[in-house]
C-alpha cells in the first residue's frame, strides 16, 4: 500500500541544502548489531563478524569482567541474527535507491522515497522509527542566527594539534573581534589537543584567517554566510 508521506509523522529539518546533498527524506531507528550490515548485506559475512564479535566480547569477558564497555553490550542471539537477515534482505530486494548511515546500533536511512522510509518503519524489528525531512529554507552555504551579530562562520577541521599551536591560537582568537563557539572555547581549557568540526568562529572581517592560517594552516572546513531568521 502507497501512503502520501505527509502522513508520516516527519519532523522539517530547515537547511541550506538537501541531507548529503541529495536525499529529502530520513528514518531514524535503533537495531541491535546493525553495524554488522556496514560492509556487506551478504548474509554469510554477516554472521563471520558476528562470530568474530561474538568471541572478543567473551575473551574480554574473562580477561576483564569488570570491562563496562562489553558489559553495556547485550548478547548476540539467534533473534539478534535474524532480524539483521531480514534487514539484509529487504535492503537488498529494494529497487529505490539510498544511502544507510550507521554508528553502533543507530541506523538513519536516506531517501527521496516516504514510501520506503514508511515500509522500513513497519518492519518488525524496527522499533520507535522517527522521520525527518530536509526542508531548504535558506540561500546555499548560509545558517541562519535570530541575533545576527557577525556576517560569517567558520568551521575548523578535526585535527590534531601541538600543545604549542592550541595555546598560539587560543592566544591569538582572544585579540581578535570575533565570537568564540562554547564548545571551542571549553576546548582551550580542557587537556586535549583535537580540535572537533563543530568548533567554530563567527567574524566580520576575514583578515584574521590569513593571520590564523599562519599559527596552523588548513585549520578551517568550511565558511557560511550568517543570515537573520
Amino acid at each position: 500500500m502507497y501512503l502520501i508521506h505527509h502522513h508520516l509523522p516527519f519532523k522539517p529539518v530547515a537547511s541550506d541544502r538537501l541531507f548529503y546533498d541529495h536525499w529529502q527524506y530520513c528514518v531514524h531507528f535503533r537495531l541491535a548489531e546493525v553495524n554488522a550490515l556496514r560492509d556487506s548485506l551478504d548474509r554469510v559475512s554477516i554472521d563471520d563478524l558476528l562470530d568474530r564479535r561474538q568471541k572478543w566480547r567473551e575473551r574480554v569477558r574473562q580477561r576483564w569482567p569488570h570491562n563496562n564497555f562489553v558489559r553495556g553490550h547485550d548478547a548476540i542471539t539467534e533473534q539478534v541474527r535474524t532480524d539483521l537477515y531480514d534487514f539484509a534482505e529487504f535492503l537488498s530486494l529494494s529497487t529505490e535507491p539510498y544511502k544507510m548511515v550507521i554508528t553502533v546500533d543507530q541506523c538513519r536511512i536516506y531517501s527521496n522515497s516516504p514510501n520506503l522510509l514508511e515500509r522500513i518503519g513497519r518492519l518488525p524489528f524496527v522499533r520507535n522509527p522517527q522521520y525527518s525531512e530536509s526542508k531548504i529554507t535558506r540561500a546555499r552555504n548560509t545558517i541562519a542566527l535570530k541575533n545576527a551579530r557577525y556576517q560569517y562562520r567558520s568551521y575548523f577541521k578535526s585535527l590534531k594539534l601541538t600543545a604549542t599551536e592550541k595555546t598560539q591560537i587560543n592566544n591569538f582568537l582572544k585579540d581578535q573581534e570575533v565570537r568564540v563557539s562554547p564548545a571551542l572555547k571549553e576546548w582551550f581549557d580542557n587537556p586535549f589537543n583535537r580540535t572537533q568540526d563543530y568548533y567554530f568562529v563567527d567574524y566580520d572581517s576575514e583578515l584574521w584567517l590569513t593571520m590564523l592560517a599562519l599559527i596552523r594552516p588548513g585549520l578551517i572546513r568550511k565558511t557560511v554566510n550568517i543570515v537573520a531568521k
